[in-house]
């Protein structure tokens, strides 16, 4: 027992050492050219008003935030229902010398699944196919290899009706999976709500939704891609008080959207909410009810016009 004891020490303290290696190696790579440290936020909604000084505020606002966890690159990846592009190009006015924004959606397929892709210009934003409920998810994959586009399967495990996991069949998401070959790892959008579901009864009546707020917090190895191409994460904040979550990359600007584009070997940091934020809570929980009240307008119009 001493000796099982003993090899399990020595696995975790070779785990951690091997941890802090790759940490080295992106801090201080051994390079002739000269490297910088990015920290990236994969997943990020602006969530503006629709009045454009206070949009604006709002944006500055954000970043102010983002500084302060010294996070410097964001990919927008506002829902497709929400104008992107407009949060796009209000982020980037709004941007702080030495940050780098680029653009995105987080995209809703005809099954109701959500898809993020982004790109390195906004011909993203040209695309009137990406719209709310118009391609399938595998017609989705398919628009994203002919255009050249970046996608991810983000939250896989997500609490709604938007993870593709409880849409489609095991055998099916393996497939959609392989076919993407990229995954959000890590996504802390419920934090504050695992916060509240940890207490002794709670966590009894609630165990099936927190064992899915923990799989989008840290998603299984068994629903990785075989041959995964690009690994994510990403705060999926919607209000200010939510950012945090990033990754790690160190590379040149010159590559860092290609880096960015093709990170298989990420260092995650993880935003942690140690006590609940009452009013951030409920305007977490507003902002959720208003974009399912959006969506099923949406889905109503759609299925309206195919009568």
């Amino acid at each position: 027992m001493k000796q099982l004891g003993q090899k399990s020490n020595l696995k975790i303290k070779n785990h951690v050492q091997q941890k802090i290696e790759r940490m080295r190696a992106i801090l201080f790579p051994q390079s002739d050219t000269p490297l910088n440290v990015y920290k990236v936020d994969y997943h990020f909604h602006p969530n503006l008003p629709n009045e454009e000084a206070a949009a604006l505020e709002k944006c500055k606002s954000w970043w102010k935030e983002f500084e302060s966890k010294g996070i410097n690159v964001v990919i927008i990846t506002e829902h497709v229902y929400k104008n992107p592009k407009r949060a796009f190009q209000m982020m980037q006015a709004a941007k702080p010398k030495g940050c780098h924004v680029f653009p995105g959606m987080e995209c809703l397929t005809s099954e109701g699944i959500d898809i993020i892709i982004f790109s390195k210009t906004q011909k993203i934003y040209r695309y009137a196919q990406l719209k709310p409920y118009y391609l399938t998810i595998s017609q989705t994959m398919d628009f994203v290899s002919k255009h050249h586009l970046k996608a991810v399967i983000t939250h896989p495990h997500t609490l709604g009706n938007t993870s593709i996991i409880k849409k489609t069949a095991p055998v099916d998401y393996e497939k959609y999976a392989n076919k993407i070959k990229s995954l959000e790892v890590t996504n802390t959008a419920f934090n504050q709500l695992l916060y509240l579901l940890d207490k002794p009864l709670l966590r009894r009546i609630f165990a099936q939704k927190i064992q899915h707020i923990l799989n989008t917090r840290k998603v299984p190895l068994a629903n990785y891609p075989y041959d995964i191409k690009l690994i994510t994460a990403g705060s999926d904040a919607h209000n200010l008080g939510e950012v945090g979550t990033h990754v790690l990359i160190s590379t040149t600007q010159k590559n860092l959207f290609a880096t960015i584009a093709s990170n298989v070997r990420p260092i995650i940091v993880e935003s942690y909410r140690r006590k609940i934020n009452g009013s951030l809570f409920l305007l977490s929980i507003m902002t959720c009810f208003s974009e399912a009240w959006i969506k099923f307008q949406i889905r109503m119009l759609t299925m309206l016009k195919k009568l």
